[in-house]
């Protein structure tokens, strides 16, 4: 038992650091970071010169567009207009969860207005919701083109680009944005994710600050600062961040599994677990969530209750990299893998 608590901890160690961003591992440790505290004090991080922690980016560029609606509250489109009925019909689509339906009902749409600008721009931010960011940058390129060069065009263009790890396409559109509406405080959380990307902390927390200040009521800006803070071993900071956030909104699972990453790395493995629970309730997908469960439980010798959480990560797994850290903890728990990655007591 002491050789596999002793293995599971280095995991569980392992599966905190794994979080961090490339570009954050390659941090010189002789470099003490200095970053600007919430008073605008420049604050020398007391983690400086250790492994640091993660940073957890668990729903990275919220958009604004739900897919969640319930169909049965959508109204049956009611119109003789052709071009109007493809336009609504694929907005049902899309809030049923139907790309490719909504996706035909766009072109029927082009076929009879080649230049609309709303289904481009309707469309770009479903394929933003969908993940397909090569088809989102070709939309929102084509809203510019036909002259609706707004802010808000231009910053969905850049999370495109963020998501395809294109920082300099997606900096250079968040500018372009801001430089067009710089009151809006959305468009610097958007642009401080990407500097988080870039291990640009002070550049992050800037953003993120001026986030703040135009939209006090801003949660999601919060709990990303609360991520800065902790991962620069601000901890104390770090949680009043997040308690703020949850208590601007406290429906958002994202918070509390990235509080629950910073209480686990501190040890606080029973309130990890407690954030990790909340997480998943809000969010029953968060594969991320139950892996962390599952490996605080096992931290904690409870054996049952890790695997069955590891085996529910396994499940939801959307990554190699959640697989193989769920199938590391398991073979550890001596629960085996067969071939179609279904494990087995």
């Amino acid at each position: 038992m002491l050789v596999k608590s002793s293995t599971m901890k280095i995991l569980f160690l392992v599966l905190v650091v794994a979080l961090i961003s490339a570009a954050c591992q390659s941090q010189p440790p002789e470099e003490k970071e200095i970053i600007i505290g919430p008073g605008g004090e420049e604050l020398e991080s007391e983690d400086a010169q250790l492994e640091p922690t993660p940073l957890p980016t668990h729903t990275p560029f919220p958009t604004e567009t739900p897919t969640d609606v319930p169909t049965a509250t959508l109204p049956p489109t009611a119109t003789t207009d052709p071009y109007e009925a493809h336009v609504a019909n694929a907005k049902q689509f899309i809030t049923q969860g139907d790309m490719e339906k909504a996706a035909e009902e766009f072109e029927a749409a082009l076929a009879i207005k080649p230049d609309s600008i709303e289904v481009y721009g309707v469309r770009g931010i479903a394929f933003l919701d969908f993940y397909m960011f090569d088809e989102a940058v070709e939309d929102f390129t084509k809203v510019i083109a036909l002259g609706e060069d707004t802010a808000r065009t231009y910053s969905y263009r850049g999370i495109a680009y963020a998501q395809k790890e294109l920082s300099d396409l997606a900096l250079a559109d968040f500018n372009k944005a801001l430089e067009l509406d710089p009151q809006d405080g959305q468009i610097y959380v958007n642009r401080a994710l990407t500097y988080i990307a870039l291990n640009d902390w002070n550049g992050a927390k800037a953003d993120l600050d001026k986030a703040i200040e135009l939209d006090p009521d801003n949660a999601l800006a919060y709990n990303y600062r609360g991520t800065i803070f902790g991962t620069q071993g601000f901890r104390e900071q770090a949680m009043q961040d997040f308690e703020k956030a949850l208590e601007l909104n406290p429906e958002i699972s994202e918070i509390y599994y990235n509080r629950g990453i910073f209480r686990a790395a501190d040890n606080q493995l029973e309130l990890a677990i407690e954030d990790f629970s909340r997480a998943i309730e809000l969010d029953p997908n968060n594969e991320r969530a139950y892996l962390s469960r599952g490996a605080a439980y096992g931290e904690l010798l409870q054996d049952e209750l890790a695997i069955n959480d590891l085996q529910k990560a396994l499940e939801l797994a959307q990554s190699d990299e959640v697989r193989d850290q769920v199938i590391e903890y398991l073979e550890i728990l001596g629960v085996s893998i067969d071939a179609e990655a279904t494990p087995t007591p």
